[in-house]
């Protein structure tokens, strides 16, 4: 399920890109552990030209400095 929220990240609508990554916040909340490989969308995202795909990317940044600090 990652993995196509990740492939949607990329969508031409920044509305399914911002809930793409916000689904990622949410299955992190719910306990899910978030892979690492996201970060160069989850990076690339900051970005965007909409400010509410930049606003949840900028979120995401800070959960996987926060979970993978190296």
């Amino acid at each position: 399920m990652v993995k196509l929220l990740g492939d949607y990240s990329n969508a031409e609508d920044a509305r399914v890109r911002c809930e793409a990554f916000q689904s990622l916040l949410t299955l992190h909340e719910r306990g899910l552990t978030i892979s690492f490989d996201l970060y160069d969308q989850v990076c690339a995202a900051l970005s965007d030209d909409y400010e509410i795909v930049r606003e949840v990317a900028l979120k995401l940044v800070w959960l996987m400095g926060s979970k993978y600090p190296e």
